[in-house]
């Protein structure tokens, strides 16, 4: 009895990692984008307004990792969506308004749509004791994401690549009690359809431009060393709408253990990999980037804190715009005796 037990398991685990895939992919033309506009996720049930925003920049994250330099990329916060699922994104939304300062026009941006539904399938189990002797039945409640993510082209409101796939989280997976990201398993496949539809488009980008700074050069022994950071948006703060009240609604209402709980667990699920501790300590300071790791030779130090880029609060897709600008890029900062200072990229 107990090896079926653990054969059903496995099973069940392997089928959790599959699900049924739509794919297509209608790129023709003679497009040549230089840039990307990433909507924030869309959660087609009810989710904290952070949590979309939140998604949203790790698909930026995904996006960078796809394009690179090859495009210049805008993320959530940077424009006000009135009709998320318009294709004709400059009807729909203010993200137009961005793209003069950078010399681009608009048919030379595609828009990044990703969004998800969630099917729950509930069904009673017989409960039984060691003996067999049933106890009862017991409520059992099987989760199922269906995650899209769409490549549109706003001037045509052609969709380039559509991709749909599902997964079913594995009911017998081990998660940590911390654990700041209640459904890992739709984040990770939110993020790979990301990946594949933008790389859908590869041999098509015309590249923005060559960064001026790059890592410190290569010695002979040495290591790479990029400019790295902890993110801590004041968008992560200030997205909602008359629905889903903001991060900053929701902390403000909170007492001082939740405020503390809540805005950690946002910021460990906006950057991967953080620990409470660090986390802990990045809610104490204000909103910005706060530096990881840096080259010598842009004068960052780790712990220094990017509150301001070109005017603009900091958030990651600004730095990564900044290395295709054609002129140092003014910054501000914030330095561990808390006095404000200018600087540039």
């Amino acid at each position: 009895m107990r090896r079926s037990l653990v054969t059903i398991a496995v099973a069940l685990a392997a089928l959790s990692c599959a699900g049924k895939r739509v794919k297509h992919v209608s790129a023709g033309g003679q497009l040549e984008p230089q840039a990307v506009l990433v909507y924030p996720f869309g959660f087609r049930w009810d989710e904290p307004a952070w949590r979309g925003y939140a998604l949203g920049e790790r698909l930026v994250a995904a996006a960078y990792g796809a394009v690179g330099d090859r495009a210049l990329l805008f993320g959530p916060g940077e424009f006000k969506i009135y009709r998320p699922d318009d294709n004709n994104a400059w009807a729909a939304t203010t993200a137009a308004t961005l793209l003069p300062a950078y010399g681009l026009k608009p048919e030379q941006a595609v828009v990044l749509r990703p969004w998800a539904e969630k099917r729950v399938l509930t069904s009673r189990q017989d409960v039984s004791d060691a003996r067999g002797r049933k106890l009862g039945a017991r409520a059992v409640e099987e989760v199922t994401y269906v995650v899209h993510v769409e490549l549109v082209h706003p001037s045509t409101q052609a969709t380039l690549v559509d991709l749909q796939e599902e997964v079913t989280p594995d009911p017998f997976a081990q998660r940590a009690d911390d654990e700041p990201d209640p459904a890992p398993e739709l984040t990770a496949l939110a993020a790979r359809l990301a990946d594949e539809a933008l790389h859908e488009l590869d041999g098509r980008w015309r590249s923005y431009g060559r960064p001026r700074w790059w890592e410190t050069p290569l010695r002979k022994g040495e290591t790479v060393v990029k400019l790295t950071f902890r993110a801590n948006p004041a968008a992560l703060y200030t997205s909602g709408d008359a629905a889903r009240p903001s991060l900053e609604y929701e902390l403000a209402r909170a007492n001082e253990l939740d405020r503390e709980l809540l805005q950690v667990a946002a910021l460990r699920f906006l950057n991967p990999g953080l620990s409470v501790a660090d986390a802990t300590r990045l809610s104490r300071l204000p909103p910005g980037l706060q530096v990881a790791t840096s080259p010598a030779k842009l004068g960052l130090a780790p712990g220094l804190l990017i509150v301001e880029v070109q005017g603009q609060p900091a958030s990651p897709q600004l730095i990564w715009r900044a290395r295709l600008q054609p002129e140092p890029v003014p910054i501000k900062v914030r330095g561990g005796d808390g006095q404000y200072r200018a600087a540039s990229l």
